[in-house]
C-alpha cells in the first residue's frame, strides 16, 4: 500500500510522538472517510460505517491490528499530510 501524501515534517514528528503506525496512516488515506474542516483541509477519520467495511474488505489479522487506532484522525490539504492524532473528542461536520 503506498500513498500519494507527503508528509510535512509537523506531521512526522507527531507521528512519532504519538505512536502512530504508517499502515494506519495509509489505511486513514484509503479509506478513511473526509470531513471538510471549513479552513480549506480534510479531518480523515475512521466512522463506523468505514470501520463496518474495513471488517469485510481486510485479513482479519490486519484489521485486528488497525482496531485499537480507530481513534486516529490525519489532516491532509492539497495532498500534503499536515498532522495527525488522536480523537478526544467528536469532529463535527
Amino acid at each position: 500500500m503506498t500513498t500519494m501524501a507527503h508528509y510535512s515534517r509537523h506531521a512526522q514528528a507527531r507521528q512519532q510522538q504519538r505512536g502512530i503506525p504508517g499502515f494506519v496512516i495509509e489505511s486513514l488515506i484509503r479509506f478513511g472517510k473526509p470531513n471538510y474542516d471549513h479552513r480549506g483541509a480534510e479531518v480523515i477519520t475512521f466512522p463506523k460505517p468505514v470501520r463496518n467495511r474495513l471488517k469485510t474488505v481486510l485479513p482479519k489479522q490486519q484489521y485486528v491490528q488497525l482496531e485499537s487506532h480507530f481513534d486516529c484522525y490525519a489532516v491532509m490539504r492539497d495532498g500534503y499530510l499536515i498532522t495527525v492524532g488522536h480523537r478526544t473528542k467528536r469532529i463535527k461536520d
